[in-house]
C-alpha cells in the first residue's frame, strides 16, 4: 500500500489544490484590478502520470537541476478562464464564484489529507503488528 503508487497521485493532488489556492487568492487580491484576467489551474494535465514520467531531460553537468515533481513549471498547469463576464474595467473576475471555488478547493485538499493519514495510520499499524 506504501509503495503501490497512491502516495504519488495523492501527493500531485495535494500540490495541485495549493497551488490551485494560491491563483484563487491571486485573483480575490486582484478581483478590482483593470484589466486583470482571471486564472485557474488545469486539473487534468496537472494530475496525468504521463507528464512527470514521460518528460526527461538530459544533464551535462552534475550541477544540473534534473526533473522532478518538485520543479515543475507551475505556468503550464495555468490557464485563463473566460466563463465569467467581463466588467468595464477589462476584468474578468467574479467574487462569488472565486469563493465557491476556494470552499470546493479546501474541500478536496482535507480529503486528501484525511487520505494520506488513513494509508499512514495502516501502514505505522502493520509496523508495529497491530491489526485494526
Amino acid at each position: 500500500m506504501l509503495f503501490d503508487g497512491g502516495n504519488d497521485s495523492i501527493k500531485r493532488g495535494l500540490s495541485l489544490s495549493s497551488l490551485r489556492h494560491e491563483i484563487i487568492a491571486e485573483n480575490i487580491a486582484n478581483v478590482s484590478t483593470p484589466g486583470y484576467a482571471r486564472k485557474d489551474v488545469n486539473f487534468k494535465n496537472m494530475m496525468q502520470d504521463k507528464m512527470t514520467s514521460s518528460i526527461g531531460l538530459n544533464t551535462t553537468d552534475k550541477g544540473h537541476i534534473g526533473f522532478s515533481s518538485g520543479n515543475i513549471n507551475k505556468q503550464l498547469f495555468i490557464n485563463y478562464p473566460q466563463d465569467t463576464t467581463i466588467k468595464g474595467n477589462g476584468n474578468n473576475v467574479d467574487l462569488d464564484t472565486e469563493v465557491v471555488n476556494m470552499a470546493k478547493n479546501n474541500v478536496y485538499y482535507n480529503a486528501l489529507t484525511t487520505l494520506i493519514n488513513k494509508r499512514f495510520k495502516i501502514t505505522k499499524d502493520v509496523i508495529s503488528g497491530r491489526v485494526s
